[in-house]
C-alpha cells in the first residue's frame, strides 16, 4: 500500500515577499527599541531594490 501525500501548492514570489515584509514589520512591532515608519520604509525598499536589482537612489521623478 502506497502512502499519498498531497502536493502542497507552491508559493509565488509575491507570496515569498509578503512573507519576508511581514516579517520586516513584525520585528519592527516587536522591538524594544522604538522603529521610525521612515526606518521600516527603508528596510522595505532595500527588499525591494534587491528583488528588482535596480537602485532607487536616483532624484525623484518629479525633479524631472
Amino acid at each position: 500500500m502506497a502512502i499519498i501525500i498531497p502536493e502542497r501548492p507552491k508559493l509565488t514570489r509575491r507570496d515569498e515577499l509578503e512573507f519576508e515584509i511581514a516579517g520586516i514589520i513584525e520585528e519592527a512591532a516587536k522591538s524594544v527599541d522604538a522603529v521610525s515608519p521612515v526606518s521600516l520604509a527603508g528596510s522595505i525598499l532595500d527588499l525591494i531594490e534587491i528583488e528588482t536589482g535596480m537602485s532607487l537612489d536616483g532624484p525623484p521623478v518629479s525633479a524631472g
